[in-house]
C-alpha cells in the first residue's frame, strides 16, 4: 500500500511539473528562444535546416544584432522521403 502511494505521489509530481511549465511557458514546449542576453538583438534558439535531398539536422543558432554568430548541429543527419514537403515557409529567416 505504501509503495503505491509513493508512486503515484512521484507520478503526480512529475506531470505535474511538466504541467506547469507547459502551461507557465504559454502553451508551448519548442520553438520558443531558449536564451536571452543582454537585450533582444542576442538570443539562442533552435531549427531544422533541410536541402534538396529532403535531408535535415537540428540546430542551435546563436544570433547577435540580427546575424547568424554560430550555428551548433545538435541532431544527426534525419533522411525523409522523397514524397516528403518541408511544411514550412520556403526562405527561412535565422536572424531578425
Amino acid at each position: 500500500m505504501m509503495m503505491k502511494l509513493f508512486i503515484w505521489g512521484a507520478l503526480l509530481l512529475i506531470v505535474g511539473a511538466f504541467g506547469g511549465g507547459y502551461f507557465l511557458g504559454q502553451g508551448s514546449v519548442t520553438g520558443q528562444v531558449v536564451g536571452t542576453i543582454e537585450s533582444e538583438k542576442t538570443y539562442t534558439w533552435t531549427t531544422a535546416i533541410c536541402n534538396d535531398q529532403h535531408q535535415c539536422i537540428d540546430v542551435l543558432v546563436h544570433c547577435e544584432q540580427g546575424k547568424v554568430v554560430s550555428l551548433v548541429p545538435v541532431s544527426n543527419l534525419t533522411q525523409f522521403s522523397e514524397i516528403w514537403n518541408d511544411p514550412r515557409a520556403e526562405n527561412i529567416v535565422l536572424c531578425e
